[in-house]
């Protein structure tokens, strides 16, 4: 992928949908509603060098929701690939959409095979390895 600079775009510039709202601000602590509310979680980033060298944890949250997820690559992204839809094209793009809402996505085992893969990245479980490195730095975890 060639790494494109950023770009902005205004409100104007964004062809109007039915089913796309621009909310504005939201505090952290309701974005888990909204999750509850869609279908399919997407991650459309644009291959800027910012974003080859992220670390999404908005991945991790629509994951740990037992969302379906149709994201574009990026090296931290790959990782997770046996749980998310990776596409290489705005058009495969589309058609990866379709087929999460088409699917049998939202079934109980698909939900739990998301939420399962990351189960041991929470803050919690990550405060937990830290703090066994301190109180025993011999341990390897």
């Amino acid at each position: 992928h060639k790494h494109q600079t950023p770009r902005h775009y205004s409100r104007a510039e964004v062809p109007r949908q039915s089913n796309v709202h621009f909310l504005g601000h939201r505090p952290y602590a309701q974005l888990p509603g909204y999750g509850r509310a869609f279908d399919v979680a997407i991650i459309p980033y644009r291959p800027t060098t910012q974003v080859v060298h992220a670390n999404p944890i908005k991945l991790r949250e629509y994951l740990a929701m037992g969302k379906p997820i149709v994201t574009v690559s990026t090296p931290e992204i790959e990782k997770f690939r046996e749980v998310v839809a990776i596409a290489d094209s705005p058009a495969q793009f589309d058609k990866l959409i379709t087929s999460a809402l088409e699917s049998d996505q939202s079934s109980a085992f698909e939900i739990c095979r998301r939420q399962s893969f990351v189960k041991d990245m929470s803050w919690k479980s990550v405060v937990a390895r830290a703090w066994s490195l301190v109180v025993n730095p011999s341990c390897p975890l």
